[in-house]
């Protein structure tokens, strides 16, 4: 009788158990389930729009690790063209409700500001209100991404690539459900993993991207809500976060899916291809003073003589960049070690050369509120796969100047004094004044990429302007880091000399 009952609950024990999970299926076999699921085979371009907000990378107030990135409001409209491989954003932005913190790349008032981004053809370009494209090489590798990023070029793209596989995974904690990932590369080099859910429909994608601060940058787009347009699946909303921990990119809510807009491809306009592209390593160097040179270039840096060693002023733009300052630096002071290098602040286009600084041991002079960003993120020692990293393959300890308001270096005949200013732009500004010579170089507190503004100081110029009288600097020639020199004279008049003193100090 017992013998009986045991065999009896081992069927029934048998019975309650959930069938054993199925076998992967193929990629070619979870492609083709989605595009008939998704109609992706009729899909040869699409267009949509709708509002959300988008964030600018890299700019945030401070350098805490939990600091967000400024946000905009936006309104948005994509046309992609599967065919030709070629994109086109429009979005107009606006700080809206988004409290003006503080941060690079905001706007400096409420109005509404468009900003266009394109693709085609190998090129990168925007154009802004004035309709006039500028190529911008920087983003093409990202903006050749973004098209197998949407969840149809996803499709097509995998469906065409000799190197997809699939995995399966169960859908989340939530769920008993499966989701297949299929992951190939693009452009042979760059991994990319949709993940599909049990109604084949494309509900994430995620790659890596090369970049200068974080390294292997992961990027990871969620698409929810899908509705039926035209006879194809289109999500209506889309999410999108950078790096680990994750920062938000932007988030779009869409109200308008168009399939298979006429004439949707994009031709590489004539002023993108015949531009000249800009090569982060050339540098013009102009003598300011005995033993002080302006590395000039998309940014500036300075090269500076003291009696024993060199200091730098500035590591912008990329690890190119930076050596190439190194190397310039070491052939106009050859018999002289680089001991420091001055960063204005953490801001990605200031901060994105200090890697080969690091890689040399050359003490990073900075705010004091920037050592934990540096230590965990910028000199990171996680394997960087997709960026040349000489630091990566031979990491060493980074050493420290550490800032609170006030720092200087002197060897008796030159002096370097170096203050600190908080600003909405940044909490983190160092400016750099050398008092025997009478320059000053700062960063985003005073910028000349056109002409100057008589009369019309922002926030930022005006600090920096109180700041000098503060400290009593005899200021003759101010060195911004974006854009050429001004005399003393031209900075007076954009911050409107002594009437700049009525708001006051």
């Amino acid at each position: 009788m017992l013998r009986q009952w045991g065999v009896s609950a081992i069927l029934v024990l048998g019975l309650a158990m959930p069938a054993m999970a199925e076998e992967a299926p193929s990629a070619e076999a979870v492609l083709e389930a989605a595009s008939e699921a998704m109609g992706t085979a009729n899909v040869h371009s699409v267009r949509y729009s709708g509002t959300g907000y988008i964030t600018s990378p890299g700019q945030s107030y401070s350098s805490a690790l939990d600091d967000t990135w400024p946000r905009y409001d936006m309104t948005y409209t994509r046309t992609m063209d599967y065919d030709s491989n070629s994109w086109r954003d429009e979005q107009v932005r606006n700080q809206s409700t988004w409290s003006p913190r503080g941060g690079g790349g905001r706007p400096t008032d409420r109005s509404d500001q468009t900003v266009i981004e394109s693709y085609a053809g190998g090129y990168a370009w925007n154009e802004g209100g004035n309709g006039n494209p500028q190529s911008d090489p920087r983003f093409v590798i990202q903006r050749q991404l973004e098209i197998i990023l949407t969840p149809h070029g996803f499709i097509k793209a995998a469906m065409a690539a000799p190197d997809a596989t699939v995995q399966r995974q169960i859908e989340s904690s939530r769920s008993t459900r499966y989701v297949n990932i299929v992951t190939f590369k693009a452009m042979g080099k760059y991994p990319v993993n949709g993940w599909f859910n049990a109604d084949n429909q494309l509900v994430r994608t995620q790659t890596w991207l090369p970049h200068e601060i974080l390294g292997d940058l992961y990027l990871e787009t969620r698409y929810t809500g899908y509705q039926t347009f035209d006879g194809f699946q289109f999500p209506t909303a889309i999410h999108r976060s950078w790096g680990n921990p994750p920062h938000p990119g932007h988030e779009l809510n869409i109200t308008r899916v168009e399939p298979n807009v006429a004439n949707a491809g994009l031709l590489v306009p004539d002023a993108v291809a015949s531009a000249d592209i800009p090569d982060d390593t050339e540098i013009t160097t102009t003598e300011l003073a005995p033993g002080v040179w302006m590395l000039g270039g998309p940014h500036n840096s300075l090269a500076i003589e003291f009696a024993d060693y060199a200091v730098i002023i500035e590591a912008p733009r990329s690890i190119a960049r930076g050596r190439a300052v190194i190397e310039e630096t070491r052939r106009l002071i050859p018999t002289k070690p680089i001991r420091y290098v001055l960063n204005t602040h953490h801001h990605f286009d200031h901060s994105s050369g200090l890697r080969p600084f690091g890689a040399d041991d050359i003490v990073v002079i900075t705010h004091e509120s920037n050592f934990n960003f540096y230590e965990g993120v910028v000199f990171d020692l996680r394997p960087r796969l997709l960026v040349d990293d000489g630091f990566a393959t031979a990491p060493r300890q980074v050493h420290y100047e550490l800032v609170d308001e006030a720092f200087s270096l002197t060897d008796g005949a030159r002096t370097l004094e170096v203050a600190h200013v908080e600003t909405q732009h940044s909490a983190d500004m160092l400016v750099g004044f050398l008092p025997e010579e009478g320059i000053l170089i700062t960063a985003d507190l005073f910028n000349r990429r056109g002409p100057l503004s008589v009369g019309n100081p922002d926030d930022a110029e005006l600090a920096l302007y109180h700041l000098i009288r503060r400290n009593e600097w005899d200021v003759k020639t101010v060195i911004p880091i974006h854009g050429p020199s001004a005399t003393w004279a031209e900075f007076l008049s954009v911050v409107g000399g002594a009437t700049a003193l009525t708001g006051g100090e």
